[in-house]
């Protein structure tokens, strides 16, 4: 089994890849400098925050959080590619590309990987990059600070920090860090529900 594991140390950004059983511990992707920088070997991350891997073991999704990018990483060949975000602070939905995120924290991939889910923590946000299309759009959140259950932009979230996609992949389960709750968006309506807390 291979872990992926994306942190900062003594201002080093990395992902390594390892062994569960802790035997391996080896550089996936990262040059271990901050920055910004794609490709394979010299790629760079800043504060790199959550991880996620394709479900067919092919890719892994990091929340370069920082760099307000969402980062695909080669799982064979270490290759680092930008998915979204233009690399400045803001919101902004559109074009991967030209799409503004502040500080992403947490991804998640869809069962059938055409999407991958992302807490926009300091936007207040889920928003959803669409792995087909290579366009990022709000799921949820209105962007104000709030604890609000309503549908999509008119939910309202505290510093969301953490997310998963349920298996069927209707339900995305959102730590709402700042609310101390655990929150259900509905993946088809943006619905966003208390599930706990």
């Amino acid at each position: 089994n291979i872990v992926l594991l994306c942190g900062v140390s003594s201002g080093s950004a990395q992902c390594t890849a390892g062994s569960a059983g802790g035997y391996l511990v080896s550089t996936l992707a990262g040059s271990g400098i901050l920055g910004s920088w794609d490709g394979a070997g010299s790629a760079r991350f800043a504060n790199p925050t959550g991880v996620a891997v394709t479900p067919d073991g092919s890719k892994a999704v990091v929340a370069d959080s920082h760099n307000h990018k969402i980062r695909l990483v080669d799982m064979q060949t270490g290759t680092v590619s930008t998915l979204a975000g233009s690399g400045s602070y803001g919101f902004q939905d559109g074009a991967a590309g030209s799409a503004r995120f502040n500080n992403p924290s947490s991804v998640a991939v869809t069962p059938d990987q055409s999407k991958t889910v992302v807490v926009d923590r300091y936007n207040h946000k889920i928003r959803i990059v669409d792995m087909e299309t290579k366009t990022v759009s709000t799921l949820a959140g209105s962007g104000a600070q709030g604890s609000l259950d309503e549908t999509a932009v008119s939910a309202s979230f505290d510093n969301p920090y953490g997310v998963a996609v349920t298996p069927d992949g209707n339900k995305a389960v959102v730590t709402d860090l700042g609310n101390n709750k655990i929150r259900l968006v509905d993946m088809a309506t943006g619905t966003v529900s208390t599930l706990a807390g």
